[in-house]
């Protein structure tokens, strides 16, 4: 599974006055129309148990800026996953979104099912914040960053 190469973002939720976010790489579109995500979730962490109460949750994409904060939020479990680190927009409507994320979506839950020691939350993108950079990159235990292939290499690769 490390060779799985994933863009790192923080799933964030909110119920009430309580808040969580974890670092995930386990997240991935499901559809253009309607607009939906799907977050894989452990069953153990305070974000699963805000997501299953309130419905709701948002995914941050993470450029390489944040790589620290990726790092914190992976010790969530150790932490509690307290939004005690990185600039959140807070709304009475949706979960914290990080302010600076390359991406921010807010979804309602549409569907879920499980997965093992995971829940898999399909998610309705009902909001979106985009600003555009590169995206934080996770593999093999190590964070990196996008870079492009020269069209020369992209044409190797794809002519077989």
């Amino acid at each position: 599974m490390r060779e799985l190469a994933g863009t790192v973002t923080l799933v964030t939720a909110t119920s009430q006055a309580d808040e969580a976010a974890m670092t995930a790489t386990s997240v991935c579109s499901v559809s253009a129309e309607p607009p939906q995500l799907l977050a894989c979730v452990h069953r153990g962490g305070r974000t699963h148990a805000l997501i299953a109460t309130s419905r709701k949750f948002a995914i941050n994409v993470l450029s390489p800026q944040h790589a620290d904060l990726a790092r914190h939020y992976s010790a969530a479990g150790r932490t509690g996953g307290m939004l005690v680190r990185g600039r959140w927009l807070r709304n009475s409507e949706r979960p914290a979104l990080l302010a600076d994320a390359l991406v921010a979506f807010s979804c309602e839950v549409v569907q879920e099912m499980d997965a093992g020691t995971h829940t898999v939350f399909v998610g309705r993108v009902v909001y979106l914040t985009c600003r555009g950079t590169h995206p934080l990159i996770y593999r093999q235990g190590m964070f990196g960053r996008f870079a492009e292939m020269t069209s020369d290499l992209s044409h190797e690769i794809l002519d077989y």
